[in-house]
């Protein structure tokens, strides 16, 4: 299903607000349900102070700043560029936690995925031709 909603999106996009979250001693890392968040286009980086832990079980990632004693779901730049999307294309989440794309550049907004990329759970979006790359043991590999 596409829509163009005059250039809006579905929703609005639900503000982002931070959480407290235990002092930077008393924080545990638990491997079952963490893993370290690394940003892979460079206009994602995190700013001093700050660090990305995926949730596992939901893909949720989760932006921690220990100094700050806080925590939120908003990337700290507040804005977000979807590695693996085709550019200008960006994924975003209705306040009913529906997925939907926009394009920034036409103002198109679409709830079904762009052409030329695929989501691939535990890599994200991929260009389409990487998405099926499996290596020697049949593992999925997403490198170009």
């Amino acid at each position: 299903m596409s829509s163009n909603h005059g250039g809006q999106p579905p929703h609005k996009q639900a503000p982002s607000r931070p959480v407290k979250i235990l002092p930077a001693d008393d924080f545990q890392y638990d491997a079952d349900i963490h893993e370290p968040w690394k940003a892979y286009d460079v206009r994602n980086q995190l700013p001093p102070g700050w660090q990305g832990w995926v949730d596992k079980k939901n893909g949720w990632i989760t932006y921690v700043n220990r100094a700050e004693g806080k925590a939120q779901h908003l990337h700290p730049s507040g804005r977000f560029y979807n590695e693996g999307l085709p550019l200008p294309w960006q994924r975003a989440v209705s306040l009913t936690h529906r997925v939907y794309y926009q394009n920034h550049e036409t103002k198109e907004v679409k709830f079904d995925m762009p052409s030329g990329a695929k989501y691939v759970w535990g890599f994200g979006y991929v260009p389409i031709n990487w998405a099926d790359r499996r290596d020697a043991n049949h593992d999925r590999y997403c490198v170009g």
